[in-house]
């Protein structure tokens, strides 16, 4: 796992790598980098709500191939997903991974806020 810092952004933006024994070019972690430092430079342009309505576009900017961007919160609170906009607003922070540990608990606890990139 790669951390990027980004101060003041005060939210994660975790960019997904999704791979297919079927998929004839699957992405790379730089590709998932570039992505993330897309949205990084996005909102520092343009602001915390034009950046979420951003991700939360299905097919947009910040989707590429298997590779696509969602937002949630500290409390790991869904902010954006363009997939799942019905995730909006749900908190996961009680979500178990197939191990029975809290993935998402697990995954905040090391970051004060910024760009984590899961692979």
């Amino acid at each position: 796992m790669n951390r990027i810092t980004t101060r003041g952004m005060g939210l994660l933006v975790a960019v997904l790598m999704f791979t297919s024994s079927i998929a004839i070019m699957a992405a790379t972690k730089n590709e998932a980098k570039a992505m993330a430092k897309k949205v990084e430079a996005y909102f520092n342009a343009n602001g915390r709500e034009k950046t979420f309505a951003e991700v939360q576009k299905d097919k947009g900017q910040f989707e590429k191939g298997e590779i696509y961007v969602y937002i949630f919160d500290m409390n790991a609170t869904v902010l954006a997903h363009p997939k799942l906009p019905s995730w909006v607003g749900k908190s996961f922070k009680t979500l178990k991974d197939a191990d029975g540990k809290f993935y998402v608990r697990l995954l905040l606890q090391p970051y004060m806020g910024g760009i984590t990139i899961i692979s």
